[in-house]
């Protein structure tokens, strides 16, 4: 029987302890990846939050940008107005001064 358990039980008993230090070798390796990539977790984390602190700031300057837009368009619509009001005048005053023109013309010296 000493001899079954030497030969036998002894040789299964040493597989398992092969096979159960494989498992914490496997097992240690296993953890040190899962941390690894949990640190390249991390780092991605915090590189899609400065890019979405980036964005965000982008977006708020285009937002600045199409007000300032509209406020000068605003303005250009104001000066297009006056303009209108000025050519306006000038033609009042040409139709004024082609009158008086006429006029003039009529005397003679």
């Amino acid at each position: 029987m000493l001899n079954y358990v030497k030969t036998n039980v002894i040789s299964d008993y040493d597989v398992h302890v092969h096979t159960g230090e494989e498992y914490a070798s496997d097992a240690h390796n296993f953890k040190d990846q899962m941390e690894k990539f949990g640190g390249c977790i991390d780092e991605l984390q915090q590189s899609m939050e400065r890019i979405h602190y980036y964005v965000n700031g982008i977006m708020d300057g285009f937002d600045k940008q199409k007000e300032e837009v509209v406020k000068n368009s605003g303005y250009m619509t104001k000066i297009d107005e006056e303009f209108k009001k000025i050519v306006d005048a000038v033609l009042d005053n040409k139709e004024i001064v082609d009158e008086l023109e006429t006029i003039i013309s009529q005397f003679k010296i």
